[in-house]
């Protein structure tokens, strides 16, 4: 029972003698505390730092695309293997379907019938016109002759009889000029409808042709075979039915694109035209391939959480035809994200954190430590770049650890101050 008091002044002494590890809350009444041993302090000094984050990259074709057939046929022809370069609109194979063949044969005989039925329409339009003529013509005989036996009955040397019998003959041809006019009106429809004929004739015959043209595959651009899945004889389907495979698949490798995903915590810095650098690649060893970021997709990716990134890169051929990138390769990219000239720089141990706030502790004038708040832009290694809270010059505690507290006074033979560079391996 005697040893519990005994406890409770250890556990005190103990607290009263531990250093602080912080920022006081209020100073002390008594006199400034002197550092028993030499303490580290080093300059503010303006440095130049890139911020850099190094992530995968995966190499892809500019454009790449799996050639499929829009009909069914056998492969008659293959021109082209694996590793082949190829132009735009190149035959690459040809799919044997003469039932495509007969049909633009249909279809073209069935536009020339159609014309000729343009032509047959047009012979009745003129028939219909002529005997319309015809009857103005004899109409304007049957006027006259009406006009003289009016004439003639008023003299009395025709009878009334023969009066009746001219009105009657002008009626007889205005009615075959109002059916001659109708005749013309019919005729000229049916040219109209056979005109029209030929042009449902001529786009059928247009798209049998269209569809003769898929037993042709070309290439839809300048690349490279990648892959090729069949060879001649084999039955191809059509790419909307369930057994329709692809036949090639042909990538542009003049110029790729390197895909690359930047973590979330490091995308809100990443902008187009940032500087990368490509390297590490299994298939090129030392070799390192410099451009800037092309494009950014601006959302992020649903299963990673993380933003995708493409890069342009030129891939010219060697004299033999060979390329350093290749598509499906991979490697490391390095990607600045900013650059920083001229930045307040400090020890990255002379910073210290209390309550979310990072601070350092400066030594002033006087050799008196007092807390300055900063604002931490940017982490190189085993330094930090301020972006606000101290000038160039100034001197830091070196090691922010609690050692050393705001309001300590300082002797001059006690600081002993270190490069940056010195604290590399530290």
């Amino acid at each position: 029972m005697m040893k519990r008091p005994f406890i409770f002044l250890l556990i005190g002494a103990f607290t009263i003698a531990a250093p602080g590890c912080g920022p006081k809350a209020q100073p002390t009444a008594s006199a400034p505390n002197q550092a028993a041993k030499t303490t580290k302090v080093a300059l503010v000094v303006a440095t130049n730092i890139t911020r850099t984050v190094e992530v995968p990259g995966s190499v892809e074709g500019f454009e790449t695309t799996r050639l499929m057939s829009r009909i069914e046929g056998y492969l008659k022809q293959v021109n082209v293997n694996i590793g082949d370069a190829v132009t735009e609109g190149q035959l690459l194979a040809v799919i044997d379907s003469p039932e495509f063949e007969a049909e633009v044969e249909r279809r073209r005989q069935m536009l020339v019938k159609a014309k000729v039925d343009v032509r047959s329409r047009e012979a009745e339009v003129a028939q219909a016109q002529a005997f319309l003529n015809q009857q103005m013509a004899l109409k304007s005989l049957r006027d006259s002759e009406l006009e003289r036996n009016r004439n003639l009955v008023q003299g009395g040397a025709f009878t009334q009889v023969k009066l009746e019998e001219a009105e009657y003959a002008v009626a007889a041809v205005a009615a075959s000029i109002q059916r001659g006019e109708a005749d013309v009106r019919t005729a000229m429809a049916h040219v109209d409808s056979a005109i029209a004929s030929v042009g449902v004739a001529a786009a059928e015959h247009v798209k049998s042709v269209k569809m003769e043209a898929f037993t042709k595959i070309l290439a839809p651009f300048d690349g490279l075979i990648v892959s090729r899945m069949f060879d001649p004889g084999t039955l191809i389907q059509p790419s909307g039915g369930k057994e329709g495979k692809p036949l090639f698949d042909i990538a542009s490798v003049e110029m790729v694109r390197v895909i690359l995903f930047v973590p979330m915590e490091d995308s809100a810095q990443l902008d187009v035209g940032d500087e990368v650098v490509l390297h590490s690649l299994p298939d090129a060893p030392g070799e390192t391939f410099s451009g800037s970021i092309s494009r950014i997709a601006k959302a992020f990716h649903g299963g990673s959480r993380m933003m995708r990134a493409e890069i342009d890169l030129q891939n010219p051929a060697d004299a033999a035809g060979h390329r350093k990138l290749k598509t499906a390769g991979y490697g490391k990219v390095d990607v600045t994200l900013n650059k920083y000239q001229g930045i307040a720089t400090v020890p990255r141990t002379a910073v210290a954190n209390s309550r979310g706030q990072d601070y350092v502790l400066v030594v002033d004038g006087s050799d008196r430590c007092r807390l300055q708040n900063v604002e931490v832009a940017v982490t190189n290694g085993h330094t930090l770049g301020l972006a606000a809270g101290v000038e160039i010059g100034q001197r830091v505690i070196v090691d922010n650890s609690g050692e050393v507290e705001e309001g300590d006074q300082l002797t001059s033979g006690s600081l002993e101050i270190v490069e940056l560079r010195d604290l590399e391996g530290e």
